[in-house]
């Protein structure tokens, strides 16, 4: 009798892990969200070269995080690939995005009962970015280029600087053309031919010591990723 029931609650979990999926796949056809990130354990993809893409950048992120269990902030982390990977890590992710997105995360955290996420419905911006809490790495990927869109160059760096000041070692930042493609760049921020790395040394080392290195580009769409690292010492002080 025992082993029956085990045996049904097993059912039970195995069904509810595939209406997951499904109730994901059906959100996204109805377009009550748009996942530029697979779900892999959902069984749930995107156009294959994007896929490879996310699988690139994922594999270069993995080897900064810390080997030992630690705090990451994934900001835009749209339905969660990064936060579900780095919690698969043992480290504790939080992870930040419209309402929308969040909505998917839960249901993917929830499904793969991982009790070492985040979600939280939260649109960043250069105010209540400052309520965040300090986080070991910070992630910023495929955003910045909205934020620019959004509150202009002078608010983009507000809301930069203010997640530095709560990163305690990393900050993995994706810079990204803000033009669309044959177009010209419409932020100075935004990379050209350096595909970046000026006003990103510029911009960090006036906030302190720090290593800059990239750790990915991609040349097709002019994307590079930047590991920020902090030099040992206290945290940035926030301008008021």
């Amino acid at each position: 009798m025992r082993q029956t029931c085990r045996m049904f609650i097993l059912r039970l979990i195995q069904l509810a892990h595939r209406m997951s999926g499904f109730l994901l796949w059906l959100a996204a056809k109805v377009g009550l969200f748009s996942p530029y990130q697979p779900i892999p354990d959902l069984a749930i993809g995107i156009a294959p070269h994007r896929e490879a893409a996310v699988r690139e950048r994922w594999k270069v992120i993995r080897s900064e995080l810390p080997e030992t269990p630690s705090s990451v902030l994934d900001v835009g982390c749209n339905v969660g690939f990064y936060v579900i990977e780095s919690a698969k890590l043992q480290h504790f992710v939080t992870g930040i995005d419209t309402i929308e997105s969040i909505t998917a995360l839960t249901i993917v955290k929830n499904a793969l009962g991982l009790r070492n996420v985040m979600p939280v419905a939260m649109k960043i911006n250069p105010e209540n970015v400052r309520s965040l809490p300090s986080f070991d790495v910070v992630i910023i990927l495929q955003l910045f280029h909205h934020l620019c869109a959004a509150y202009g160059d002078e608010g983009a760096r507000d809301i930069l600087r203010s997640l530095w000041c709560r990163t305690r070692d990393k900050l993995i930042l994706e810079v990204e053309p803000s033009g669309q493609a044959n177009e010209p760049l419409q932020s100075p921020l935004s990379p050209a031919a350096d595909h970046g790395e000026d006003w990103i040394r510029e911009f960090f080392t006036s906030l302190g010591s720090c290593k800059i290195r990239v750790i990915y580009r991609d040349e097709n769409r002019r994307r590079s990723v930047f590991v920020i690292e902090r030099e040992r010492g206290p945290l940035s002080e926030e301008p008021a």
